[in-house]
């Protein structure tokens, strides 16, 4: 019983340094959850604002706003977590 008891604690306790492992930002209106470690793969912006070096305001939902367009920022994070970059097709041509 102790034993199982240690291990769901040491679950938990996994579990919740997952969770705050997670980035939130919001991205010209629209939420996106990555982790951290995701954006720290790559120099740049993100990694900066990820870092515990970055001061940056936490917006309400306790989320890093980002004023850019949303519309292609999947693309970026596909590209962070797989090293793929994916470009959308052109719709004039």
């Amino acid at each position: 019983c102790r034993r199982a008891f240690r291990a769901g604690l040491a679950e938990a306790a996994a579990l919740s340094d997952a969770q705050s492992a997670l980035y939130p930002m919001d991205v010209g209106g629209a939420a996106f959850h990555t982790r951290t470690e995701v954006l720290h793969r790559h120099e740049g912006m993100l990694s900066a604002m990820a870092s515990d070096d970055f001061g940056h305001e936490v917006e309400g939902a306790g989320c890093v706003f980002i004023d850019r367009d949303p519309t292609w920022f999947p693309l970026v994070l596909h590209f962070m977590r797989t090293g793929v970059a994916l470009v959308p097709e052109d719709g004039a041509g």
